[in-house]
């Protein structure tokens, strides 16, 4: 591939990333603003957040494999497509009914850039060069990630619904330069549908569950039938899976030892990547009273450090360096949440914490993913690409209503949306030290999660050198 077209793979794959990512994170700080304007309920908003990852977890990986036998570049323009016509819909919702359904078209835009972004990225560059454009991508995540609070704090100040038309031009102009992009080669293949339909029923039935049933419902009648159908869903989908060598969900992936690592490993890290955030602007909005500008710019430091690592790792060519840089972004991730279960108001200790755990993410995230894409093979890295969405959305989801369970479990409803809309009444002084624990609860889970990944990777590693040293005796 020529230069050029390297650099326009770059650029078009990273104008996707970046919807993808600012979508998510400036609107966190509108929810409050949302809530009030739209006169609905704290339970409601958390779906307005959840159906986004929700439906590019179904998606990602029907996409990503159906890239593999059609191309890439059709389906990659209609997710701008759709992308900008969610965004236009939730700019001009008249309740929240029309706000959660425009979120919903916004994932399945989502869910066709996310899944192909990589994989056109991995289609453009040598083995060699990989880690570098991954490193690339990575550094417009970060910096989207960056600057959404902030985005979201100024527009929201200015009007909600700017958060949404604020994607529009984005789209647009993305839409135009994905017409450049090579496709690869179709293949005719009869993909079977059946593994997606019953992977699609259990990932709603999970989320549902894991957002209304806690924490007064998890043994309910109610509760055990969600649990029930959740695990007969997951079977079927192994079970049909397993018969079809053309499954619009490739888990033979999965099989390849080095990918089911870093797939695991993203996963769990990923609870950690998505909740700090969400945590962090619950506790500043919520009990500490604080605006959505100010929110947006206490949390400036954790995006700022997760965009400058991935950037400068990105960058870090020495061959073997891949282990210890995961394993020091998991450590600093788990590290920095650990600090930050301690907290109990915006003072150095929180600004130390958030700053590590952006560190550990971004020190993670590129070198992680590069051997997660390096280590698929090329007719396949659709699906590997898809995989790895569902893995980070899948996470997300995880990590939020984590958040909220953990929460909720401390807080009684009433209070916990007073509270999170910053009232001032006697009802929410009354659990505030509640609420403060529910939050630094969710902080060390969510920390824990990314140790568990580091526990992960080191016990592959030493299986692989054991196996390396039997090899060479």
């Amino acid at each position: 591939m020529d230069g050029a077209y390297k650099l326009l793979a770059i650029s078009v794959t990273s104008i996707g990333s970046f919807l993808a990512v600012i979508n998510s994170t400036s609107l966190l700080i509108s929810l409050p603003t949302i809530m009030i304007s739209l006169h609905t309920t704290f339970l409601f908003i958390i779906w307005v957040l959840v159906i986004y990852p929700l439906v590019m977890t179904i998606g990602s990986p029907i996409f990503g494999r159906y890239s593999d036998f059609i191309g890439r570049k059709q389906l990659y323009g209609l997710g701008y497509i759709f992308f900008t016509i969610g965004s236009l819909l939730a700019s001009s919702s008249i309740n929240i009914d029309m706000l959660i359904a425009a979120r919903a078209i916004q994932g399945l835009g989502g869910s066709l850039l996310f899944s192909n972004s990589l994989a056109i990225i991995a289609d453009a560059f040598r083995q060699d060069e990989l880690k570098w454009a991954i490193g690339t991508n990575s550094l417009i995540i970060g910096f989207a990630t960056a600057i959404g609070p902030l985005v979201g704090g100024i527009l929201t100040v200015l009007n909600w619904r700017y958060v949404f038309v604020f994607n529009v031009p984005f789209g647009i102009a993305g839409y135009f330069m994905s017409l450049k992009i090579h496709d690869i080669e179709k293949r005719q293949v009869k993909a079977a549908k059946l593994p997606s339909v019953f992977f699609s029923i259990f990932i709603i039935l999970l989320i549902i569950y894991m957002t209304f049933a806690p924490p007064n419902n998890w043994i309910s009648f109610s509760g055990l039938a969600y649990i029930i159908s959740i695990a007969v869903s997951f079977i079927l989908f192994i079970y049909f899976t397993g018969r079809s060598e053309n499954s619009l969900i490739d888990i033979s992936l999965f099989k390849i030892r080095e990918f089911a690592v870093q797939a695991i490993s993203t996963f769990l890290n990923s609870i950690t990547r998505y909740s700090i955030l969400l945590i962090a602007i619950i506790m500043l909005q919520g009990p500490l009273s604080l605006s959505p500008l100010t929110s947006s710019l206490m949390v400036m430091p954790y995006a700022v450090a997760l965009s400058l690592a991935s950037y400068f790792v990105g960058r870090v060519h020495r061959k073997g360096m891949e282990d210890h840089l995961i394993y020091a972004g998991l450590f600093l991730s788990f590290f920095g949440s650990f600090m930050l279960f301690f907290v109990r108001d915006a003072s150095l200790p929180f600004y130390i914490g958030i700053t590590l755990v952006g560190f550990g993410i971004g020190i993670f995230y590129t070198p992680s993913n590069a051997i997660l894409m390096s280590t698929a093979p090329p007719n396949k890295r659709g699906s590997a690409a898809g995989l790895r969405t569902v893995i980070l959305n899948l996470g997300s989801v995880i990590g939020m209503s984590m958040v909220f369970s953990v929460v909720a479990a401390l807080v009684p409803e009433s209070a916990l949306s007073s509270a999170f809309l910053g009232v001032k009444i006697a009802q929410v002084n009354a659990v505030k030290p509640d609420f403060l624990d529910g939050i630094g609860l969710s902080f060390l889970i969510s920390g824990l999660s990314s140790l568990l990944a580091a526990v992960i990777v080191s016990i592959s590693h030493m299986k692989r050198a054991k196996s390396s040293a039997v090899s060479t005796h």
